[in-house]
């Protein structure tokens, strides 16, 4: 009995040890985040994504890195996580809305920008403001906007996020759906709610096209959409055939690595180029 005690009891300093492990990690992230958000330590660059059908350009998504002195650029599933418990993610999502906007006014007018946002940015009520005024400062058209919501947030979404996402809709701005993966509450949201893309989740068509499971969840999730009238992309498109195979189901548009990895500004404008 007393060696089970102090068994517990050596559980419970460890599990307080690494809480507080845990909280000093979170604070010195914050701190390191805040930092560079006033010292210009975040940069945006921009994923292409292609028709499928004739492989012209069709926009990119914006996706925020972290420049660290030692570390280089650090993806944003690094850090965005930790952000997005904090009232950072405004201060965070304010920038890549504006840095995305900025860039996109210099595209050809066929490009779109897709930027990523987190439920919380919903509830806040900073971002109806901040969307209007990155617009503006552009003179960026809202139908060339695009703002991704992940699959996961939508059971959690709120009254005022609802309203916040058909408020975007009605001002022209394009609502997309990412990860999706063909459930009940995604069809159910994609019926209620105004999205007019999809974006499938990887783990339907990382199998493409060897899996015929995936096969046919992939061209049931595509179908799927067209009946709904929206524009589905499939996301990290790795391979050729991968690539051929959502083509031959009537996937509308893919990005990925086979394609181009996320590019400085520069280097994707140069695109228009080829």
């Amino acid at each position: 009995m007393i060696r089970l005690d102090a068994s517990a009891d050596r559980d419970q300093k460890l599990r307080i040890r690494a809480a507080r492990h845990a909280a000093a990690e979170q604070k010195r992230l914050h701190a390191q985040l805040r930092m560079a958000l006033a010292a210009g330590g975040f940069v945006v660059h921009y994923q292409p994504v292609l028709h499928l059908q004739n492989s012209a350009l069709w926009g990119a998504e914006a996706l925020i890195r972290l420049v660290h002195r030692r570390r280089g650029l650090i993806a944003p599933g690094q850090f965005i996580p930790s952000a997005a418990r904090s009232t950072l993610m405004n201060e965070i999502g304010g920038f890549v809305l504006a840095e995305a906007c900025r860039q996109a006014a210099l595209w050809p007018a066929s490009w779109s920008v897709s930027v990523n946002i987190e439920a919380r940015q919903l509830d806040d009520g900073y971002l109806p403001g901040q969307i209007a005024a990155a617009l503006g400062a552009a003179a960026l058209a809202p139908a060339r906007l695009i703002i991704e919501l992940n699959e996961t947030a939508l059971p959690g979404l709120s009254n005022a996020a609802l309203a916040c996402l058909r408020a975007m809709a009605a001002q022209g701005i394009r609502l997309a759906l990412d990860d999706f993966g063909a459930g009940l509450p995604s069809l159910t949201a994609l019926r209620d709610l105004p999205f007019s893309i999809v974006k499938l989740d990887r783990r339907l068509t990382a199998g493409l096209p060897d899996l015929m499971p995936e096969m046919i969840l992939v061209r049931s999730a595509i179908e799927a959409g067209h009946a709904l009238n929206l524009t589905v992309i499939a996301k990290h498109v790795e391979s050729g055939k991968q690539a051929h195979c959502l083509r031959a189901l009537g996937c509308d548009a893919g990005q990925g690595h086979w394609f181009y990895p996320a590019l400085p500004p520069a280097e994707l404008r140069s695109l228009h180029r080829l």
